[in-house]
């Protein structure tokens, strides 16, 4: 006989989130996965997202509410660990949309040892070029081996795992710092016995995520942009910054950085930050 599934926890900070929090929430409510339920942590939103919250939380029995002040993303994520009554946690942001059935395919890989699992994401799913994190089943024995084998250093994303919820009992997403999923998965992993990958079928894309999620940002002026994994071999420079350990050529950030949005503070060409 198999065990019982844990009840699954799944956070979602929203800020200012407009029109995309109800396609967000729709995939939500409409996975089958019987033991969910859905905290929405309000971040301060000025456009009427926190009213939108409430009602969802009014007409869903499975749905519960958070008002903060805008604290950032980390605070929301954390504000929502601190209510989770789940056995199990993952995260999902406000423009995200999540496949049918995804939680009741990824879940029952969390059992035994296996403390996390990853599962494949569509990335850029309304840009011109979507790009696939595909991932063969696999467990790996312990969270090290896991970071080197599966390059999990490349795609540190909150929002494509899930994990025990007891993996954060002394672990919180850093606040006022960016980069905050990268900082946070080597704390997790020092905790975890085995990770498992999840194989599914790619066309069900679990998460959809815009081309430009809102945690990635320029460090000079903040606008949107968007992060690709660390290839293999990098030169150099290149003429455009894209990935989180770019650095602005003549200025101080050492976080992401768009070229054509940096008068003053960029050269216009990114250097690896080795």
């Amino acid at each position: 006989h198999r065990a019982p599934l844990m009840t699954l926890s799944v956070i979602v900070p929203v800020y200012n989130a407009g029109g995309l929090l109800h396609r967000c929430l729709q995939s939500l409510i409409d996975q089958d996965f019987p033991q969910l339920e859905i905290i929405l942590v309000d971040d301060g939103s000025t456009d009427g997202s926190g009213e939108a919250c409430d009602r969802w939380a009014s007409s869903r029995p499975q749905v519960r509410v958070v008002h903060q002040p805008g604290a950032g993303l980390s605070a929301a994520r954390n504000a929502g660990l601190a209510i989770a009554r789940g056995e199990a946690v993952t995260f999902v942001d406000a423009d995200d949309v999540v496949a049918p059935s995804t939680y009741t395919r990824v879940m029952p890989l969390l059992s035994g040892e296996v403390d996390m699992v990853e599962f494949p994401v569509l990335r850029e799913w309304q840009g011109r070029h979507p790009r696939t994190l595909s991932l063969p089943r696999r467990i790996y024995p312990d969270g090290r081996t896991y970071w080197w084998q599966a390059q999990a250093y490349s795609h540190t994303y909150a929002w494509n795992k899930v994990y025990r919820r007891s993996l954060f009992d002394e672990v919180r997403f850093p606040v006022g710092k960016v980069f905050e999923d990268a900082h946070t998965l080597p704390l997790l992993l020092a905790r975890v016995r085995q990770v498992a990958r999840a194989s599914i079928s790619i066309t069900a894309s679990p998460v959809a995520s815009p081309p430009v999620p809102p945690v990635h940002s320029c460090a000079c002026c903040s606008r949107p942009i968007s992060p690709i994994g660390t290839p293999p071999r990098m030169p150099a420079s290149m003429p455009v910054c894209s990935i989180s350990s770019w650095t602005c050529a003549g200025s101080r950030a050492t976080a992401l950085c768009c070229r054509p949005c940096c008068p003053g503070a960029c050269t216009g060409v990114a250097r690896w930050a080795v």
